[in-house]
């Protein structure tokens, strides 16, 4: 009986690491960078240059009232076990708030090259921060991957620059705008949520 009592313990126990193997997923963070030139209408009939960069995308954020972000926050792509990545902000005492619910993005179409090492995608970028500030972007990709390494994490194969063109249409300071410019994101670090 005591063999049979050992051997369920045991076997609860491995179990037990097993899952808690199986619920790791591996991050991977990228910083953003945006750059978004465009003519926005003024009330008088009149257009004007408006200009729209990371940090402005977090002072649109904290406008919201749902974030008070520093200003040494960064902006960054999070993707979950090499998938879509979303948006997230991360403090300089690294607390990172998801901000997907007011800038997002979306895969149109994905082609892969050189055996998956390179692939050119149509991404959509979407913000709206409720307050007056909202654009729509979409363009050419190139997506670069890689041996990546972290120090409780083996050899990754995964993104690890994103670069290219966007343009498309919204809002700044409550007027319809029209964008084009620069959406890249590099310098990855990985982490494993536990």
């Amino acid at each position: 009986m005591k063999k049979i009592t050992r051997i369920v313990v045991m076997s609860a126990a491995l179990a037990l690491a097993a899952g808690a193997v199986d619920a790791q997923t591996t991050n991977v963070y990228l910083q953003a960078y945006l750059v978004l030139n465009g003519v926005r209408q003024n009330g008088n009939g009149q257009a004007a240059s408006v200009r729209i960069i990371d940090k402005d995308i977090l002072a649109a954020l904290n406008a919201t009232g749902n974030f008070n972000f520093s200003s040494g926050a960064r902006l960054l792509l999070k993707s979950n076990d090499d998938q879509l990545p979303t948006f997230v902000v991360r403090e300089p005492n690294g607390d990172t708030s998801d901000v997907s619910n007011y800038l997002s993005v979306d895969e149109v179409s994905e082609v892969n090259a050189q055996n998956g090492m390179i692939s050119y995608a149509v991404w959509v970028f979407a913000f709206n921060n409720q307050e007056g500030t909202s654009f729509s972007v979409s363009g050419f990709l190139t997506l670069y991957r890689g041996t990546l390494k972290s120090a409780h994490v083996g050899p990754l194969m995964r993104v690890y620059n994103i670069g290219g063109q966007v343009a498309g249409a919204g809002q700044a300071g409550g007027n319809e705008a029209v964008f084009r410019g620069v959406i890249a994101a590099g310098f990855p670090t990985v982490e494993v949520d536990r």
